[in-house]
């Protein structure tokens, strides 16, 4: 761990601890971890890539305080990026990359082609939403929001959109499954392979021991939707 990396990290753990559910420093640590293999594999500036994918959860932040203000998270980011004499030179790259994680093309945002490091810290991120470590954080993070495992008649809705969803389950339905096939460089898009295949085996066994009506049609498609690519 570099100097710098280690600095950051003291300096934002107090904002970064267990009650940001889902988001805390295990998380943030895990998407570095995964940024700079994708980075091995890739090429790109492997500081900016480190240092964005350590704040790149800030909007998370100030959404438990209370606000959404783009302005108060674009602050707390240059704030942790002053504390550390990061170059100013690379402080809007890392910016630029923060702002592209929540791009999905799902969500009906044109992925236009942004910085590799961008492309990396984005991916990065979105293993670490899926497979094993995926589920536990969705249903963390769906008890943090008082979610229903499963709504019975409630079709998931076919645009993802950020937020509370109507429960648990319709997460997988209108986001998690389809992250594999938004991954934008070829080593994520390797790593997901095998992330998306156990989401899909832990559905089915979650299926086979609860036979929750409409829950099965929604797997069923899901499962074609993976055959068909």
């Amino acid at each position: 761990m570099s100097e710098l990396t280690a600095t950051l990290r003291r300096q934002i753990e107090a904002d970064f601890g267990p009650r940001c559910v889902g988001h805390a420093m295990d998380h943030l640590e895990r998407v570095s971890q995964l940024a700079l293999k994708i980075c091995e594999a890739e090429g790109g500036n492997a500081t900016v890539i480190e240092t964005s994918c350590w704040l790149h959860d800030y909007h998370r932040v100030v959404e438990d305080e209370g606000s959404e203000d783009p302005r108060a998270i674009e602050a707390r980011i240059r704030g942790a990026l002053d504390a550390i004499a990061f170059p100013a030179t690379r402080v809007r790259a890392v910016l630029d990359c923060i702002a592209f994680t929540d791009r999905y093309s799902f969500a009906g945002h044109a992925l236009e082609s942004p910085s590799l490091e961008a492309r990396i810290v984005r991916d990065a991120d979105n293993l670490d939403a899926i497979g094993a470590i995926g589920v536990a954080r969705a249903f963390m993070f769906g008890g943090k929001l008082r979610e229903p495992l499963w709504v019975a008649g409630v079709a998931p809705e076919a645009t993802y959109r950020s937020g509370p969803t109507s429960s648990v389950l319709h997460h997988f339905f209108e986001k998690l499954l389809h992250v594999r096939d938004d991954m934008l460089t070829a080593t994520g898009r390797a790593m997901a392979e095998e992330r998306h295949e156990y989401m899909l085996s832990f559905l089915t066994r979650l299926h086979s021991e609860w036979d929750a009506p409409g829950l099965g049609q929604e797997l069923a498609r899901a499962a074609v939707s993976t055959a068909a690519r």
